[in-house]
């Protein structure tokens, strides 16, 4: 019964893992397409807007800095790779997290695979950036990963116990 209990807990966890995975696929998504509309002249604006009064305050703020660096250096080769990036991620995301949500057998290794190359990917920009958001993200992925494979041996079991 205990055993019982756990796998629902586990199984509830999951699920919000999809839940917020297609939350980050979404706004993937919506960040991409609004790449590929808004003009470089118009990203340059809001960047110069968004970071002129910390640069006021301070002039060698490092944030503000580096991201009016990256604004005003924006071409448009970087801004198209970038917003392509994003909405295939999306796009893969999503397909991914409906076969998982939909309980189809063929979702699960192929999210865990798929998952664990997004992972991989994600470690290596991490020796660029050192950005504790990438590790956070990271350790989400891997305890995900898990879960998706910990899903799949369920529901593997349940089908052939099944037939």
């Amino acid at each position: 019964m205990m055993w019982l209990q756990k796998e629902q807990n586990i199984r509830k966890i999951f699920r919000i893992g999809i839940i917020i995975k297609w939350i980050f696929a979404s706004l993937q998504l919506i960040g991409g397409i609004l790449l590929l509309i808004i003009s470089q002249n118009t990203i340059t604006k809001w960047v110069i807007l968004l970071t002129q009064e910390e640069l006021i305050e301070d002039s060698r703020d490092y944030i503000a800095t580096h991201l009016l660096q990256l604004g005003t250096h924006f071409s448009l080769s970087t801004k198209l790779i970038i917003a392509l990036y994003l909405v295939s991620h999306g796009i893969i995301k999503f397909y991914l997290l409906y076969g998982l949500w939909k309980n189809k057998l063929h979702a699960y290794p192929l999210s865990a695979v798929v998952f664990f190359l997004f992972l991989v990917y994600q470690l290596y920009r991490y020796q660029f950036s050192y950005s504790a958001l990438l590790l956070v993200l990271s350790m989400f992925d891997v305890i995900y990963i898990y879960l998706i494979l910990h899903e799949y041996r369920l529901l593997k079991k349940s089908k052939s116990n099944t037939k």
